[in-house]
C-alpha cells in the first residue's frame, strides 16, 4: 500500500490529547505474534518478518483507552476506510485510507480492511505494531503464526496487568541485567522470570494504604496511655507497636493472635481502621513484662 493516510480531527484537541497521553503509560507491551513471508516481485527470493495483529493492538491497549474516556470506530465509505479515537468529551480525530472495492474479491478486500485498521490506528494511538509494511493478505503474501518459546511468559506477564515500564523493571530486577527489549530476554530466562512471578506477591497497593491509615488512627486514639512517658525513643516505639497489636487482637478476637500488621487481611485493615476512628478501646492483654521493667529504669 502506497497511500497515504489522510488525517482529520475535532476543532478542539486539548481534552483527547491528555486523556490519550495518560492512558498510553498504562498500554500494555504490543506482542508481535505472526511471521509474513514475502516474495519479492522478481521472483527470486523472499523474506520475512514480524507484525502484531490487530488483536494484538487491541488486547495491549483496549484496557486503559476505557480507563481513560476513549474508544476508537472504523468505517468504510466510497471506497475509505476511517479510523477515528474518540474522547468521551465529544473530541476526535483520525485518518483514512482508500481501500480495494468488495468486487476485486471478498479476501482481499476483508484483508485490506483489517491491515488498514491497524495501519491507521497504531500511529494514533502510539504504539508500534511492526516491522515494516506488511499488507500482505491483499498483496497475496503468506502469514502464518510464530512459534514463540516465550509465549507462557507473555502471557503470564499479561495477567499481572502491569504496564510496559513495569514489566521492563521488573524483569531487569529479576535478571540483574539490563532487558532494552523484548528480545534481549531468553528462553533460558523464562523459567527464572515465570517462578519469581509465581512467588509470594508483596502487599498490594490498597493493602498498604490501609495499613497506613490504621497506624494513623492508632496514632492518635494512642492505646498505650501514658505507658511510653518518659521512655527512650526506642523503648517508646517498641512499646507502642507491641501496644498496637495488642489493641487490633483485641478488636479481632482471632483464635491465633496476629503479630504483625501485614499478617492481616484487607477487609480486617478496613474493620480496624473503622474502629480505631471511632474509639474503640478493648480489653487487651497486659502490655509485655520487659516494658514494666524499662519504666522503672528509666530515670
Amino acid at each position: 500500500m502506497n497511500e497515504q493516510p489522510t488525517p482529520t480531527q475535532s476543532a478542539e484537541t486539548g481534552a483527547i490529547v491528555a486523556s490519550l497521553a495518560k492512558a498510553q503509560g498504562a498500554f500494555l507491551p504490543v506482542h508481535r505474534n505472526r511471521t509474513v513471508e514475502v516474495n519479492l516481485k522478481d521472483g527470486k527470493g523472499k523474506y520475512t518478518f514480524a507484525y502484531a495483529t490487530l488483536d494484538s493492538v487491541l488486547d495491549a491497549t483496549r484496557k486503559a483507552l476505557s480507563e481513560n474516556g476513549l474508544c476508537h470506530t472504523a468505517t468504510v465509505a466510497d471506497g475509505v476506510i476511517t479510523v477515528t479515537l474518540r474522547h468521551e468529551s465529544g473530541q476526535w480525530f483520525g485518518s483514512s485510507l482508500p481501500v480495494p472495492p468488495p468486487s476485486q474479491g471478498w479476501q482481499p478486500f476483508g484483508s485490506a480492511t483489517t491491515y488498514a485498521r491497524r495501519y491507521l490506528l497504531s500511529p494514533l494511538l502510539g504504539v508500534a505494531s511492526e516491522e515494516d509494511d506488511d499488507g500482505n493478505g491483499a498483496d497475496g503474501n503468506i502469514a502464518h503464526p510464530v512459534a514463540d518459546p516465550l509465549q507462557p511468559l507473555w502471557d503470564a506477564l499479561d495477567r499481572t496487568q502491569m504496564n510496559t515500564a513495569e514489566r521492563k523493571a521488573f524483569c531487569e530486577k529479576v535478571l540483574g541485567r539490563p532487558v532494552p527489549t523484548a528480545d534481549t530476554i531468553f528462553p533460558k530466562d523464562m523459567p527464572v522470570l515465570l517462578a519469581a512471578l509465581e512467588a509470594p506477591k508483596a502487599p498490594p497497593a490498597t493493602f498498604l494504604a490501609g495499613a497506613k491509615e490504621l497506624n494513623a488512627a492508632l496514632d492518635k486514639l494512642a492505646p498505650w496511655g501514658s505507658s511510653c512517658d518518659g521512655l527512650p525513643a526506642k523503648e517508646a516505639s517498641d512499646l507502642k507497636k507491641a501496644a498496637k497489636l495488642a489493641w487490633a487482637n483485641g478488636i479481632l478476637r482471632l483464635p491465633v493472635p496476629v503479630s504483625a500488621f501485614a499478617q492481616l487481611k484487607p477487609e480486617q485493615v478496613t474493620a480496624l481502621v473503622a474502629a480505631a476512628t471511632a474509639g474503640e478501646m478493648p480489653e487487651v492483654d497486659d502490655l509485655p513484662a520487659w516494658a514494666n521493667e524499662v519504666k522503672k529504669t528509666t530515670p
